[in-house]
C-alpha cells in the first residue's frame, strides 16, 4: 500500500438511506481507512467476526477467520490511485505468501474496477491459491454488497460525507450559514479524521441530552468533532446556526425548524474572565434546560478543559449543569496507541509532502517515536505534515518534527520570526487584539495604526497595499477568511501571539493604537497576570479613548475601574472615570448588561476617593441605568430581571431610581412573558419559567396573580394535548388504533379518508382549546374583549365549516341498511259538528311563533343603535362558549352525528331533492398548517362522495 501515490478524482454512485442516491467518494479512504471498511462488510455479509492486524508488513494477511476445520485469510488491497497494473504488479508478489499459507478460502478486495477479464488474470496469478471468483471483490462488488449494509455505510461516513453531491446539496438548501470556502475547508478535513469513538459517543449524548460540551486539551480535535457532527447533521436536514454568545442563542431558535446551534470555546480560548463567568452563569442554565426540553433543538459547545474545571470553581451553577455528576460533557483528551497511529497515518496519506520526506518519516520506525512521543496531539500532526511549513524550515524534516514535538511552542515561533514578512507580522499583531471574528476594514485600520507606530519600512501610502498582500501571505497558513472576515486558523496561533505580546514586552506600543475600550479590555485581560508596575500606558490610552468619544457604556467604565483598582494611586485613571460616567448620563444604551452592573458599583465602593465622590459616581451610574431601564427593560428575559432585582436594584449603592425602574421593566418582562410561554411544548421547560417568573414577581413584590393566568392557560392547554384520545372519539378513535377495525358497526374502514378525518377532528380539537384559550374561556369570565371575542368567533366559524364537512365526509361513506317502514298513524277521530247557530271564532295569536332553534326575539329598547360608531367595551362570553361546548360534542360523537346526517341525506337523494352545491375550500392556515391541508382536501372528498348523486331532482 504505498503512501506517496498521486490523487485521481474517483466516484461511483449508489443508493443507501432512503434510497437516496450519494456517491461515493473512496479518495477519502487510506488504506487503513479501506480495510476497516472491508473488515465491517464482511463481517456483516458473513456473519462472522475477523481477527485484524496493525498496520506493517502483513505477510499477505490483513484479516484472518478461522474455524475448527478451516483457516479464511482476507486481504484488501486500496489501489483506487494506481489502477489495475499496479494492483496486479502487487498480486504476483503476494501470490508467493499467500501459497505459504495454504488458507481454506482466500478472499481478495480491491478499490479497482475489475472486469471479468480482469478477474480471470488474477485467478491466473493466484493459480496456486484455493481463490475462485466470486472471492475476487472489485469495486462493484463492494457496493453490491454496501447497498445491503446500511449500518456499515452510516458508520463510515468517510464514504460519502465529503462528496460533491452532499456539498451541492448543502450550500442549495441553505442549512449551514457559512460560507461555500469554510464548507469546503470542512471537507478536507473528513479524509484526515480518524474515528476513535467520539462520534458514537456525541450522538448518545445528543439524542439523551440534546447538549454537548466537547472538552479536551488545546490541539486535541475538539473542533474538528465538532465540525464532523455539523456536517452529519446538515446532511440529515438540521439547520446549523453558529453563534459566538450565550445571548445569541436564545434569539437564534427558530419554532418548527431542526437547529443545531455551535458555540466554539464558549468559556473563552486563554482563560476564564469574570466578565463571561458573569454571563454565562447567568444564561447558559436556562438555555439547556430549554435544549433539553425542545426535540428539534441541539446545542454543541466546545472548550479547554482548564478552562472548563476553572469555570466550575467560580460558578456553582455552571458546576451544577456541566460537573462530572451531568451526561452532557465528553471529553477527548485521551487516544489510543492504534488511533494515535492512525491519525499520523491519515494526515501523512493526504498531504502533499514529497516522496522522500514521507520515506524519511517512516524510516527506521521514526513515524513510532511522533506516536508515542508525551506531546502527541492532531493539531501538531496537521502542522508538521504540511510541506509548506516543512519548507519554511533550513533544518532536515526529522529534526523539525522532533524539536516541535519537544517544544510544541516551536510550531509558530520560527515561521512568525524568520519566514514572515515584517507586515505579515504586524498583521497578527492587528488580529490579537481584535476579537475572534472582525471584519477586514476594522483589521486594515488598526494594521495602518500599528504601521506608524513600529515605523514600518513601507512607505506609508503603501501601507493599504501591503495589508492586503499581507492577507495573502498568511491566508491559509496562519489566518482564515470567510465572508469578509478573518480569524487564526486554530486557538493555537492566537496562544502563540499572546505570548509574543507578553515576552516582547510590546504593551507599551499596542496601548498607544487600540480604538477602543474594549480592545484595550482584551490587551488587559491577556495580560493582568502580569506585574506591570508602571500604569502611565494605561492611564494615556484610557484617556485618549475617553477624549476621542462623546458617549460611553458600562463596559467602557468597568474596563477602566478595573484599571484603576490595580493601580489605585492613579489619579489620571480616577479623573477619566468620572468623565466616562459625565459621558454615561447622556448616554443611550440599548441593552444592559446586568452582571457588569453589580461589579460597577462593587468597583466605584472600592475606590481610594472620597466618599462625597464615590456618591457622585455611584449617581451617576444609577441615573444611566435607570433611563435604560425605562427604555429597553422590557426586552430582558425573565432570568436577567430576576438577576437585576437580586444584585442591582437592592444594591447600597444604587439609587431609589433604579429600583423604580427596575419595578416598571418587571412589570414589562412578566407582561411579555405569554410570547414565550407560547413557544413551550414541556412541562417541565414551563415550570421552570414559571418559577422564575413567580421569583421575579416576589422581588418587584408584585402580586402573583395578576401574571399567573398564562401560565394556567398553558398549563390547561399541554394537559388537554396529552388525553387519551379514545376518551373523545369512541368507535371511531378505536378504529384508528387498529386498522382492521370498522370505525362503527355500520362503518368499514377507509384509508385515506380515514386518516383525514382522524387528523381533521384531532386537530379541530385542538384549535376549539385554543380557541377558548384567547379569553380564558375555561375560567368562567363574566365579560371579556370585544376584540378577542371577535377574533375567538372568527376562529370557531372556519372550525364549524370544518367539522360539519368532516362529518359530511363519514356520513357519504356510511351503507346504511334499509330502514323498517313504520307504522301509518291512525286516521283522526272526526271532530263533532257545533250546535247551531254557533260559529268558530279565529283569534290572533298571543304569543309570536318561532322556530325551537332559534333564538327568542329579543324587544329593542329605546331607539335603533347608530351604526356608524363603532362599538367598544366587554361583551359577554356565554353565545361563544356555547358554540365551543356544541363543536366540542360533535368532536366527541362523530360517529352518531353522521349516522344522523346520512339516514337525512339518504331521504333527501330519495325525494328527488338536487346534489347539495360544495362550497369552496375554507382558508385556515392561520389555525394551524394541518387544519390548513385538511379544509383544502375536504371539498374534493365530498364531491367524490356525492358521485352517484343525481345532479338534479
Amino acid at each position: 500500500m504505498a503512501i506517496g501515490e498521486g490523487h485521481s478524482s474517483f466516484r461511483r454512485r449508489t443508493t443507501f438511506f432512503s434510497k437516496v442516491s450519494i456517491l461515493f467518494e473512496y479518495s477519502n479512504l487510506s488504506p487503513t481507512d479501506f480495510e476497516l471498511l472491508i473488515r465491517d462488510v464482511i463481517q456483516d455479509s458473513e456473519g462472522i467476526t475477523l481477527e485484524s492486524f496493525g498496520p506493517g508488513k502483513d505477510l499477505g494477511v490483513d484479516f484472518r477467520f478461522a474455524s475448527d476445520s478451516a483457516v479464511t485469510i482476507v486481504q484488501a488491497k486500496h489501489y483506487q490511485r494506481s489502477g489495475y497494473s499496479a494492483l496486479k504488479k502487487t498480486c504476483v508478489a503476494e501470490a508467493e505468501k499467500v501459497k505459504l499459507l495454504s488458507p481454506e478460502r482466500y478472499i481478495l478486495v480491491t478499490s479497482v474496477s475489475l472486469t471479468v477479464q480482469k478477474k480471470e488474470q488474477l485467478l491466473e496469478i493466484f493459480a496456486d491459491v484455493n481463490l475462485v471468483t466470486g472471492d475476487i471483490w472489485g469495486l462493484e462488488d463492494i457496493e453490491n454488497r454496501l447497498s445491503d449494509s446500511p449500518e456499515v455505510v452510516r458508520k463510515h461516513f468517510k464514504l460519502w460525507l465529503s462528496s460533491t453531491a452532499v456539498l451541492e446539496q448543502i450550500l442549495k438548501s441553505g442549512l449551514y450559514e457559512r460560507s461555500a470556502s469554510e464548507l469546503e475547508q470542512i471537507a478536507k478535513l473528513i479524509p484526515k479524521y480518524v474515528e476513535h469513538g467520539g462520534i458514537a459517543e456525541s450522538e448518545q449524548i445528543l439524542d439523551e441530552s440534546g447538549a454537548l460540551i466537547i472538552s479536551g486539551a488545546p490541539g486535541i480535535g475538539k473542533t474538528t468533532l465538532a465540525r464532523i457532527l455539523i456536517w452529519l447533521h446538515v446532511q440529515q436536514g438540521w439547520q446549523i446556526r453558529v453563534i459566538d454568545s450565550i445571548e445569541q442563542a436564545f434569539g437564534a431558535v427558530s419554532k418548527g425548524v431542526k437547529q443545531l446551534l455551535f458555540f466554539d470555546d464558549f468559556l473563552g480560548q486563554v482563560r476564564v474572565t469574570e466578565d463571561l463567568i458573569r454571563g454565562t452563569d447567568l444564561r447558559f442554565p436556562p438555555f439547556l434546560e430549554k435544549v433539553k426540553n425542545t426535540k428539534d433543538l441541539r446545542f454543541v459547545l466546545t472548550t479547554r478543559d482548564y478552562i472548563l474545571s476553572q469555570a466550575r470553581k467560580h460558578s456553582q451553577r455552571i458546576d451544577e449543569t456541566s460537573g462530572s455528576g451531568t451526561n452532557i460533557v465528553l471529553d477527548v483528551g485521551y487516544y489510543t496507541r492504534t488511533v494515535k497511529a492512525q491519525i499520523l497515518f491519515n494526515h501523512i496519506y493526504f498531504s502533499d509532502l514529497e516522496g522522500t520526506q514521507i520515506e524519511s518519516l517512516l524510516a527506521d520506525d521514526f513515524y513510532l517515536k511522533i506516536i508515542d512521543h508525551k506531546n502527541f496531539n492532531p493539531r501538531v500532526i496537521e502542522q508538521i505534515t504540511k510541506s509548506a511549513y516543512l519548507d519554511s524550515s533550513d533544518v532536515d524534516i526529522r529534526s523539525l518534527v522532533q524539536s516541535v514535538l519537544d517544544k510544541p511552542e516551536l510550531l509558530w515561533e520560527k515561521p512568525y520570526r524568520n519566514h514572515f514578512s515584517e507586515s505579515a507580522q504586524l498583521l497578527m499583531l492587528a488580529m490579537t487584539l481584535s476579537s475572534d471574528r472582525t471584519a477586514i476594514p476594522a483589521i486594515q485600520n488598526l494594521f495602518v495604526k500599528l504601521c506608524g507606530e513600529f515605523g514600518s519600512s513601507v512607505p506609508a501610502h503603501q501601507w493599504v497595499s501591503q495589508f492586503n498582500s499581507s492577507l495573502k501571505e498568511l491566508e491559509g497558513a496562519t489566518i482564515y477568511i470567510s465572508h469578509s472576515v478573518a480569524r487564526f486558523i486554530n486557538p493555537g496561533v492566537r496562544d502563540y501571539m499572546n505570548d509574543v505580546v507578553v515576552k516582547d514586552g510590546l504593551v507599551p506600543v499596542l496601548t498607544k493604537v487600540v480604538p477602543s475600550y474594549s480592545h484595550l479590555g482584551r490587551l488587559w485581560n491577556l495580560v493582568k497576570g502580569v506585574e506591570f508596575q508602571e500604569p502611565q500606558f494605561w492611564e494615556l490610552a484610557a484617556r485618549r479613548l475617553c477624549e476621542q468619544q462623546s458617549e460611553s457604556s458600562l463596559s467602557d467604565l468597568y474596563t477602566v475601574l478595573e484599571l484603576c483598582l490595580k493601580f489605585d494611586t492613579s489619579i489620571s485613571l480616577q479623573k477619566t472615570i468620572t468623565l466616562l460616567v459625565d459621558q454615561l448620563v447622556n448616554s443611550h444604551e440599548e441593552t444592559i448588561d446586568v452582571s457588569v452592573c453589580e461589579e460597577i458599583f462593587e468597583s466605584i465602593e472600592a475606590l481610594s476617593i472620597p466618599s462625597i465622590e464615590v456618591k457622585q459616581l455611584a449617581d451617576g451610574v444609577s441615573k444611566h441605568i435607570s433611563n435604560s431601564l425605562y427604555r429597553y427593560g422590557y426586552e430582558m428575559s425573565v432570568e436577567e430581571a430576576v438577576t437585576l432585582f437580586s444584585t442591582v436594584a437592592c444594591h447600597p449603592m444604587a439609587s431609589e431610581e433604579v429600583y423604580e425602574a427596575a419595578k416598571e421593566a418587571a412589570d414589562a418582562v412578566l407582561s411579555e412573558v405569554k410570547h414565550r410561554v407560547d413557544d413551550i411544548q414541556s412541562r417541565e421547560e414551563l415550570e421552570a419559567l414559571q418559577d422564575a417568573a413567580m421569583s421575579l414577581a416576589s422581588e418587584a413584590k408584585f402580586s402573583w396573580h395578576n401574571y399567573s393566568s398564562v401560565f394556567d392557560e398553558r398549563y390547561w392547554l399541554l394537559n388537554e394535548y396529552e388525553v387519551d384520545p379514545n376518551d373523545h372519539y369512541s368507535t371511531l378513535a378505536a378504529a384508528f388504533t387498529n386498522p382492521s377495525d370498522t370505525l362503527h358497526p355500520h362503518t368499514p374502514h377507509m384509508d385515506a379518508q380515514t386518516d383525514i378525518l382522524k387528523r381533521g377532528l384531532e386537530h379541530a380539537g385542538r384549535a376549539v382549546l385554543d380557541a377558548s384559550a384567547l379569553a380564558n374561556l375555561h375560567l368562567g369570565p363574566k365579560v371579556i374583549g370585544r376584540s378577542v371575542a371577535g377574533r375567538i368567533s372568527g376562529r370557531l366559524k372556519m372550525l364549524e365549516t370544518i367539522v360539519r364537512r368532516l362529518i359530511l365526509v363519514l356520513a357519504l361513506n356510511l351503507p346504511l341498511a334499509p330502514a323498517a317502514p313504520r307504522a301509518a298513524p291512525p286516521d283522526p277521530k272526526p271532530e263533532p259538528d257545533l250546535p247551531d247557530g254557533v260559529e268558530l271564532a279565529i283569534f290572533p295569536r298571543l304569543y309570536p311563533r318561532r322556530l325551537k332553534q332559534l333564538p327568542e326575539r329579543q324587544t329593542i329598547e329605546g331607539g335603533f343603535p347608530d351604526i356608524s360608531r363603532t362599538l367598544s367595551g366587554p361583551v359577554s362570553p356565554h353565545r361563544l362558549m356555547a358554540r365551543i361546548a356544541a363543536l366540542r360534542r360533535v368532536i366527541a360523537d362523530p360517529d352518531g352525528h353522521a349516522i344522523r346526517l346520512a339516514r337525512n341525506l339518504r331521504r333527501l337523494q330519495k325525494h328527488g331533492e338536487s346534489r347539495p352545491a360544495v362550497g369552496p375550500a375554507t382558508s385556515a392556515f392561520r389555525l394551524s398548517p394541518e387544519l390548513g391541508a385538511i379544509a383544502t382536501l375536504l371539498p374534493a372528498q365530498i364531491r367524490a362522495g356525492l358521485d352517484s348523486w343525481e345532479s338534479s331532482g
